[in-house]
């Protein structure tokens, strides 16, 4: 139960700090004073001075935030540096860099584990059988995964490398 708890917490954990790293280096990158870079919410547990930055973990990890100088216009103690004084494509640039990092974790941790020795081969197949077998699924509206190969029909000679282990895999789904 406590490995389960503390494996929720560690992804959640990564799925914060990447998505807070993709605000914190485009602010940088387009010139915004970032005051700190935070991971959990509550009082501080850790805390660093690096620059002008500081850089917190906080004792409830159930999010994170980016304090940029100058996110309200009257509050704005940045000068040029601040976040309303910015152009708005440095603006929408830094609000979607969250979402974006987000986006392209998933992409580099299924080529980091496709690119283990041993794990490449045995991982695709089941997964591209996995993702055929939705596929199918669904364009023929049947729950039925024999209806839904027989449909498909025998694949060509060139197709036969991979139908085998698909077809194998898809016996092991029923």
């Amino acid at each position: 139960m406590l490995e389960k708890i503390a494996a929720t917490v560690f992804v959640f954990g990564l799925l914060v700090f990447v998505h807070e790293l993709g605000h914190f280096i485009t602010a940088k990158l387009t010139g915004m004073r970032v005051d700190e870079f935070a991971i959990g919410f509550g009082p501080r547990l850790v805390h660093f001075r690096y620059g002008e930055t500081v850089y917190s973990i906080r004792l409830i990890p159930l999010g994170g935030f980016n304090d940029i100088a100058g996110m309200a216009a009257d509050d704005n103690d940045a000068g040029d540096r601040g976040y309303c004084r910015k152009p708005i494509l440095s603006r929408m640039i830094v609000i979607l860099a969250g979402s974006a990092m987000n986006f392209i974790l998933p992409i580099i941790l299924f080529f980091g584990i496709f690119s283990l020795p041993g794990c490449r081969r045995r991982i695709l197949r089941l997964f591209l059988a996995r993702c055929l077998q939705i596929i199918l699924l669904h364009r023929r509206g049947s729950w039925r995964t024999t209806a839904s190969l027989r449909l498909m029909g025998s694949p060509s000679r060139r197709g036969r490398r991979w139908w085998t282990p698909f077809a194998q895999t898809m016996e092991r789904f029923r």
